[in-house]
C-alpha cells in the first residue's frame, strides 16, 4: 500500500516537473519574440502557436514520465 501511495505522490511530482519544463520553454520562446520587437501579447501568442498543442504535449510527457516511474518502482 505504501508503494502505491508513493507512486501517486511521484505522479504529482512528474506533473509539476512537466508543467515547469513546458512553462520554461514557452517563456524562452516568448522572450525570443519580445527581443525581436513583438509586444508581450503577440510574443505569447506566437510562442504558443509555434509550440503547438501544449495540453497534448503535457499529457504525453506525463504518460512517459509515469511509465518510467512504474518501471523503476518494480525494479
Amino acid at each position: 500500500m505504501r508503494n502505491l501511495l508513493n507512486l501517486f505522490k511521484r505522479k504529482r511530482t512528474i506533473e509539476d516537473e512537466v508543467d515547469e519544463e513546458l512553462r520554461f520553454h514557452l517563456d524562452m520562446q516568448t522572450d525570443d519574440y519580445a527581443i525581436r520587437g513583438l509586444s508581450d501579447e503577440q510574443s505569447k501568442a506566437m510562442a504558443k502557436a509555434r509550440f503547438g498543442d501544449v495540453e497534448k504535449i503535457r499529457t504525453e510527457c506525463i504518460r512517459i514520465g509515469s511509465r518510467s516511474t512504474v518501471l523503476l518502482w518494480f525494479l
